[in-house]
């Protein structure tokens, strides 16, 4: 399981202890069977272009459920009353680390061979 690590641009004071440094567990499927995407690509045919829609529910759930003090389990209190002590800078990084594990998981089964199976029966 991956640990994302954030050294805070403003150290905070949470329940009575100086934290430096805040840790983003990584998602797993049942967060993804409970939350949902958090952000879904959009096309626009009549542009030809993409943009990220971003689903801000789905992702304060993912950060209240993996938002740490010690990389290892959820922060005490929840991850949302943690992440609304933090500057925008560091709200900002952890959104996008967030959002770094799902592409990291797509690209990596886009690049993975196919092991899935597709037969069917007469």
């Amino acid at each position: 399981m991956g640990v994302y690590e954030r050294k805070l641009a403003d150290p905070i004071e949470y329940f009575d202890k100086r934290v430096g440094v805040v840790y983003l567990l990584e998602p797993r499927a049942s967060h993804l069977a409970r939350f949902g995407e958090p952000a879904l690509l959009v096309f626009s045919a009549k542009t030809g272009s993409s943009y990220d829609a971003l689903d801000e529910e789905a992702i304060a759930k993912y950060l209240d459920a993996l938002l740490s003090l010690d990389g290892k389990a959820p922060a005490e209190g929840g991850g949302r009353a943690l992440f609304a002590h933090l500057s925008l800078v560091d709200g900002i990084a952890l959104r996008d680390a967030l959002l770094g594990f799902f592409l990291k998981a797509k690209v990596s089964l886009i690049s993975a061979p196919s092991t899935g199976s597709s037969s069917t029966s007469a």
